[in-house]
């Protein structure tokens, strides 16, 4: 298990006006918080999902940087997934 990240399936995916809205929990450093973000989705024999949220890095236990790095960061993530024709 990589103790830096790791994203969990667990919640649900919504469309949107605009695509999709996913509702997931976010682990980073241990610490698991619930996120919310807008993504977009193309399907067929792969599904990729794209989108990004705004977290408070200080929210999951990062405090290297303090004054160097801003608190508020944006996490930007492409996921594919292959063989998986409709996975919600």
């Amino acid at each position: 298990e990589d103790r830096v990240h790791r994203h969990e399936a667990r919640g649900p995916v919504r469309p949107s006006e605009t695509g999709y809205v996913v509702n997931r929990n976010l682990t980073f450093l241990g610490v698991t918080m619930p996120v919310s973000f807008p993504a977009t989705m193309a399907g067929g024999e792969m599904v990729k999902f794209r989108g990004a949220c705004v977290i408070n890095r200080h929210d999951f236990g990062m405090t290297d940087g303090m004054g160097k790095i801003h608190d508020n960061v944006e996490v930007r993530f492409d996921v594919n997934a292959a063989g998986w024709p409709n996975p919600w």
